[in-house]
């Protein structure tokens, strides 16, 4: 089972592709942070 790694903040898709290769990865795919509410809920699920 891969680890998740939740990314906050915007990334580059070539650090999205390097981390899919050992982790399961929950991406956010907008320029904004996310709010607190979904962080919570994401880090919940981790």
């Amino acid at each position: 089972m891969k680890p998740r790694v939740v990314i906050t903040h915007w990334v580059h898709s070539e650090v999205i592709e390097f981390l899919t290769q050992s982790c399961e990865v929950v991406v956010n795919h907008t320029k904004e942070t996310l709010p607190r509410e979904e962080i919570l809920f994401l880090d919940k699920r981790c």
